[in-house]
């Protein structure tokens, strides 16, 4: 059976039937055994199967609002670690990747619901949930094992965490356990806390910290604030240094 966009039950516009090799179809790339390794699509409709047999997928792309289909189609396909399916009407659950391990999820402005816990056990460097229904702490995408062992290293490395509009809640302060974070949006979600003695030389890389609309208290008070004072505004040891772009319109100054 040929392997591609008919396989996947998509079709893309203005494009007539696809004949000849697989590997020469728009959007998809192949490994040299001609095995499907890339599916990109910007502009294609139809309806996903119930399971995709592709298991030499490594990446998938498809953003259309007129795709539709469950993600669990993309559920056990072990080589499968970037998956974009941003503003389509892709339904489900996010405990279907329960055994999955993306390196980067882009599930924005999709009708996926679902709880944070699903995505523990991930090696993520790049997390977009923005405007879903999912859920859960912050907390637990740190999940349960020690943060000073071997295991947790990998974990370590997001960099893009996007959770706004979403029904998230939890400590700002959860975020310190990624050091090399360059950007975070929880604009819109029930996230609070606030930056305290704990954020030093945590987070120094961040560029970009959207909390519009949060229940973050950004700047602290009383012995919290005297304790911070020399890091908001120099010294080695400065809040954010890299920090280029801060929403906190309608949080809680002080």
């Amino acid at each position: 059976m040929k392997q591609g966009g008919p396989c996947l039950g998509i079709r893309q516009a203005r494009s007539g039937p696809l004949e000849g090799n697989h590997c020469d179809w728009p959007g998809i790339t192949c490994w040299q055994n001609c095995r499907v390794e890339k599916i990109e699509c910007e502009n294609c409709s139809g309806h996903l199967p119930e399971k995709i047999e592709l298991r030499h997928l490594w990446e998938v792309s498809l953003t259309s609002p007129t795709l539709t289909g469950n993600i669990k189609a993309f559920s056990g396909i072990q080589l499968l670690n970037s998956l974009e399916l941003k503003g389509t009407e892709i339904t489900g659950e996010l405990e279907v990747f329960r055994e999955d391990n993306f390196v980067r999820l882009l599930l924005a402005d999709t009708k996926i619901s679902g709880n944070l816990q699903s995505l523990a056990r991930m090696e993520l460097r790049e997390l977009d949930l923005s405007g879903t229904a999912i859920s859960g702490d912050l907390q637990s995408l740190v999940g349960d094992v020690d943060w000073y062992s071997s295991e947790s290293i990998s974990k370590r490395r997001l960099r893009h965490l996007k959770l706004g509009r979403t029904n998230i809640t939890g400590r700002l302060s959860s975020l310190t356990r990624f050091p090399i974070l360059k950007e975070v949006d929880l604009s819109y979600t029930s996230v609070s806390g606030w930056v305290d003695s704990s954020w030093r030389s945590k987070c120094k890389d961040l560029l970009i910290l959207q909390l519009r609309k949060t229940s973050v208290q950004f700047v602290p008070v009383g012995e919290e604030l005297e304790r911070l004072k020399d890091h908001w505004t120099g010294g080695r040891l400065r809040l954010f240094p890299k920090l280029k772009e801060l929403d906190v319109t309608h949080c809680t100054l002080a």
